[in-house]
């Protein structure tokens, strides 16, 4: 009986062994047809705050990413230099630094076109580190969650747990911070607002104020052809009450004029323009609206002529906008609906008259 007993034990023991072995070497047999989960960190040396320089190459076009002294970040292609989006950059990084690999998909360069990891499709990213090792990293094909990448020397596919298509397919224009006056600045710093129509003022910077009705008689004529500044001063009912300057008789749409310095504080071109203040004609604008804070900084913007259908150029002016090499403020492109919502009609700024009865 105790024969028996050993021999059922000893029986089940090696049923076991074989049993473990066998999924060992499914396992395995998984692994080497890159179906079994690999997941590991792509970059476990990547320190976001060490990282100096971005360098993306594709197709024969490159763009590098590069942290200033200061902090701020600019994006440069060819001998163009200009501001990257701060919060895009710094996105990038953690996404990078996150990214993971979900599984080993092959080793064999022949199948590399397939994952469009190929020389001619693939995108390269070199992460250059202060203090810290240099990372090269190449995506390829959108997968659904993720993407395949190449690490480094490393010749295996694996396919990632996030895609990174997002900050790449635009080149180096997606990475542009295209704001033209500092982020710090905001519509409740603004306590004056003016907007000037100049001397040489076309059809086309007309057309951007459209006189919507007959003008206001208790208004002087020259508001619609010089224009006109609105200040805030304090009452008894509100603190902060804005008006034509020098009437404080009509009253105005107070949420409208918000909007209006709302506007002002947080425009964004379209891109930046390929042409200088000269050319652009916002060196003598035919429009120019500055807001001015309460410490006595102003922030100007110079519209100058039509950039094409629905486009003009602007140039904006004061402390912290971004310059070129030269120091010089950028110059960009910007859509007329935009400047539309900023340049509101007289009647739009005046207060609606009180219903019948009220």
């Amino acid at each position: 009986m105790m024969n028996f007993r050993k021999k059922v034990i000893a029986l089940v023991l090696v049923n076991g062994t074989l049993a473990i072995l066998l999924i060992i070497g499914a396992f395995s047999s998984l692994q080497a047809r890159g179906l079994a989960p690999t997941t590991q960190s792509v970059f476990p040396s990547l320190r976001p705050a060490q990282v100096s320089r971005v360098t993306v190459s594709h197709a024969g076009t490159i763009f590098e990413l590069d942290r200033q002294p200061t902090g701020n970040w600019t994006v440069q292609s060819g001998a163009s230099v200009y501001p990257a989006e701060p919060t895009q950059v710094t996105n990038f990084l953690s996404d990078l630094s996150t990214l993971q690999t979900i599984r080993s998909v092959t080793e064999s360069a022949t199948l590399y076109r397939t994952f469009k990891l190929d020389s001619a499709d693939a995108y390269r990213i070199i992460v250059t580190q202060a203090g810290g090792p240099t990372l090269t990293l190449y995506y390829g094909k959108d997968e659904v969650g993720g993407g395949y990448i190449r690490v480094g020397n490393d010749p295996a596919v694996y396919l990632a747990d996030h895609s990174l298509a997002f900050y790449l397919a635009s080149g180096s224009e997606g990475w542009y911070d295209l704001r033209l006056f500092p982020a710090k600045l905001t519509y409740s710093d603004i306590q004056e607002l003016a907007v000037a129509f100049l001397p040489g003022i076309d059809g086309e910077q007309r057309g951007l104020v459209v006189l919507q009705g007959k003008p206001d008689p208790r208004l002087p004529a020259s508001i619609h052809t010089r224009g006109y500044r609105l200040v805030r001063r304090s009452t008894n009912a509100d603190p902060n009450t804005w008006f034509f300057e020098g009437d404080h008789s009509i009253p105005l749409d107070q949420p409208q004029v918000e909007s209006v310095s709302r506007e002002l504080v947080t425009l964004q071109g379209s891109s930046f323009a390929a042409v200088g203040a000269a050319e652009s004609g916002t060196a003598h604008p035919g429009i120019r609206v500055t807001g001015t804070t309460g410490s006595g900084s102003t922030f100007t913007l110079n519209i100058g002529r039509s950039a094409g259908k629905d486009t003009f150029y602007v140039q904006p002016e004061g402390p912290g906008v971004f310059t070129d090499s030269a120091g010089k403020p950028f110059v960009y492109v910007m859509s007329r609906w935009y400047l539309q919502r900023l340049l509101k009609p007289i009647d739009d700024l005046e207060q609606p008259p009180a219903a019948p009865g009220n």
